[in-house]
């Protein structure tokens, strides 16, 4: 019980009483002279009508981001074909991947410096024309070119989208509106593996997959050109670029570059103990080291500012976004593969089957917001989601040749249960935890980990099956590692040979489908350490750090805690309380 109440006190802001009994915050972390200046905070400053459009606007764009991150992924046998690229098409996701998680941590901190706006625009340009070129890709060297160009684009998007939404909400108003992005990302996770099937399967081609991105995404940066508001940066130009840590970047960019390239490609394109892999490994370790000395001594503002990590709450629930980073991108990755390969469906109906997660995830999202603005807390709401999460993600252990279809969309609906209620609710406890004016590093760093979960899990994941295969399938069958390679192949094998092969990659995808439990139970467990911090509270210690400068010198009085939470009651009513 002591060691509760004392991790509980470090965590909470620190109190002390005024003059007049009142009890005030006074953060010890608070450093005014070092302090990024929050000049992008628009909490509270438009209407109910501005601000639902603003948020649709951001919603639909997050809406075609994962539409394009999605829809690939059941093309990929016609592009394998069309392109002679079996042995290499798995590169498609990994080149995205790799450019989507390297760029994760900068944009959060060049949007501080030159708008939010400005480079989310920026970025929907990128994803634009990637998918054009993606669709004049005459060779796979082309298009997993072009499929970084748009990666690079995507992961803007998602990361600037979520920061400009913490710039207009506060913590208690969060939870009511996040069931609308939630809802705009799980809809185009769903829809977008029935895009690209349907256009495999159609006289239109795969091509349109990417094509078909290119308008809507258009039409979506003219919604934000007209809705979101322009950002309140300061400076000229050139103290702009003189803020920036190019240092910083450019070392972050290379070392998760020289990282994942081994750890996605090892094992498959490259063997493990080739020059290439470990030579990248050696060259990745050094410039990690390099960038975490030049942020910890050198950047006066830095990409990743190393307080982030002062509270154990915080450390914990960044070490649970790249834990759910694994199982979520592992799941969206290979679900499909054991629709496609050990139930045998069609690329199309392998996405339709995937609608029972979507919506369920959707659905319970827009729930853990309302309770979440209802209870003002968010340890409750996370816990909930963990414990459906590991439910559903040990169900997925049964998964065989021969289980029944209903049991498989149940599993997916407690999963898809589990997922809405703790992916936002640890975002915003997450913001709970650090100050305000560090959300846009936050959310990069955030998106930065689940994405680098990802990739490392699904490197983790091809290496397990990849080697079960060859392990398991005769040699005569095994005319090449790839699992998409093996899986077009099957309709012109033999029913002994074919039975060979789908036992085989069932036995890969049990080991893959047993990771998720594991994991996600650990998550569940370590939720028990987390400081619960009231919502009301943290916006009332951000609202006393953005006065920082009168705290130094002793002007300002403060709020009482009480104040803090009559004045930010939590809310659920709504409607007469809106920004």
């Amino acid at each position: 019980m002591s060691t509760d109440a004392d991790a509980e006190k470090a965590e909470q802001p620190t109190q002390k009483a005024d003059g007049g009994g009142q009890t005030q915050f006074a953060d010890a972390d608070l450093d005014v002279s070092t302090r990024w200046v929050d000049t992008q905070d628009l909490s509270n400053e438009f209407p109910f009508t501005r601000l639902l459009i603003i948020l649709s606007a951001l919603a639909f764009t997050l809406f075609v981001s994962f539409i394009d991150q999605t829809s690939v992924s059941t093309t990929l046998p016609q592009i394998a074909k069309d392109l002679d690229a079996f042995a290499s098409i798995s590169w498609v996701g990994t080149s995205f991947l790799i450019a989507n998680t390297s760029f994760q941590l900068v944009n959060g901190r060049l949007s501080d410096i030159f708008g939010r706006k400005t480079c989310l625009l920026i970025c929907m340009a990128l994803l634009a024309l990637g998918d054009l070129l993606c669709g004049f890709a005459e060779s796979p060297v082309q298009l997993y070119v072009f499929r970084g160009i748009a990666g690079i684009g995507a992961g803007g998007i998602n990361s600037l989208v979520m920061i400009i939404f913490a710039d207009l909400t506060t913590l208690q108003q969060r939870g009511k509106y996040q069931g609308l992005l939630e809802t705009n990302i799980a809809i185009g996770n769903g829809i977008g593996p029935l895009i690209g099937g349907a256009f495999s399967q159609s006289s239109a081609t795969w091509r349109w997959t990417f094509w078909f991105v290119v308008p809507v995404t258009c039409v979506s940066a003219l919604a934000i050109f007209g809705a979101v508001p322009k950002s309140k940066v300061e400076g000229s130009m050139k103290e702009k670029i003189l803020k920036t840590d190019f240092w910083g970047m450019a070392l972050s960019l290379a070392s998760v570059i020289f990282l994942l390239i081994p750890v996605s490609g090892g094992g498959g394109t490259y063997e493990w103990n080739s020059p290439i892999v470990i030579s990248f490994f050696c060259v990745g370790g050094i410039l990690a080291i390099s960038f975490i000395l030049v942020e910890w001594k050198l950047a006066k503002i830095p990409v990743m500012p190393f307080h982030l990590f002062d509270r154990t709450s915080a450390k914990i629930l960044f070490t649970h976004n790249f834990i759910t980073g694994i199982v979520y991108y592992t799941d969206l990755y290979y679900l499909p593969l054991y629709y496609q390969v050990i139930l045998g469906y069609s690329p199309l109906m392998s996405g339709v089957l995937i609608i029972p997660l979507i919506l369920s995830f959707s659905a319970s999202s827009t729930t853990a917001g309302f309770i979440l603005s209802k209870i003002g807390r968010c340890n409750p709401v996370i816990r909930i989601g963990y414990i459906f999460w590991t439910a559903g993600a040990g169900g997925r252990i049964v998964f065989g040749e021969n289980t029944p279809l209903a049991v498989v969309i149940v599993c997916l609906i407690i999963e898809g249960i589990g997922i809405g209620f703790s992916f936002q609710p640890v975002m915003i406890a997450l913001l709970s935890n650090t100050r305000k004016e560090d959300r846009a590093v936050v959310t990069g760093l955030r998106n930065f980990l689940r994405t680098i979960g990802g990739a490392i899990g699904l490197a983790i994941c091809a290496a397990v099956l990849n080697n079960i295969l060859i392990a398991n399938v005769p040699a005569y069958l095994a005319v090449g590692d790839a699992p998409i390679q093996l899986s077009s192949l099957l309709e012109t094998l033999s029913p002994p040979d074919r039975a060979v092969v789908v036992t085989a990659y069932m036995r890969g995808l049990r080991v893959v489908f047993c990771l998720g439990c594991p994991l996600i139970g650990v998550c569940l467990l370590t939720s028990a350490f987390l400081t619960d911090i009231p919502l009301a509270t943290a916006y009332e210690k951000n609202k006393v750090q953005r006065q920082g400068t009168g705290i130094a010198e002793g002007k300002h009085e403060g709020a009482t805690v009480e104040q803090a939470e009559k004045n930010t009651e939590v809310l659920g009513s709504g409607a007469n309380r809106e920004v």
